[in-house]
């Protein structure tokens, strides 16, 4: 059982295995890489309880938590109707209204602010960094 429980925590299990591979009988010297397929069961039982019912045990203890969580939340006693209307407050909470950028009086900063709110200044500015990442990737000048 000691085993089977090391190789289930993945703790030197590789160790394990070859003394398995390695082992002839009760009170016989080993003999190395006496039963090769011994390896594969071992391969085959960690698939099995490390990577499935582990991954079972884990969903459980997860299930339960979040359980606990919605009852000191009070959330386990609602009906359909009053989690989707928490579900709706959430994303009204997250949305935002657009803001809509305030033009200057000054004739120049209007200038300044035009340019900059246009699409032809997004594109040049995207071609400015296309070539400096570019440029900063090639080796010679």
């Amino acid at each position: 059982m000691m085993t089977f429980f090391e190789i289930s925590t993945l703790e030197m299990w590789p160790d394990m295995m070859f003394a398995a591979i390695d082992a002839v009988g009760y009170d016989k010297q080993p003999v190395e890489k006496n039963s090769p397929f011994v390896s594969m069961l071992y391969v085959m039982y960690i698939f099995i309880v490390t990577f499935f019912i582990m991954n079972l045990f884990v969903s459980v203890i997860v299930d339960k938590f979040n359980e606990q969580i919605k009852k000191r939340q009070g959330s386990a006693d609602f009906t359909d109707s009053q989690k989707e209307w928490v579900k709706l407050m959430r994303l009204l909470m997250m949305c935002s209204p657009k803001m809509i950028p305030v033009e200057p009086i000054n004739c120049f900063r209007l200038q300044c602010f035009r340019v900059a709110q246009s699409q032809a200044f997004e594109y040049i500015v995207m071609v400015g960094i296309i070539f400096n990442t570019f440029f900063l990737c090639i080796d010679y000048h």
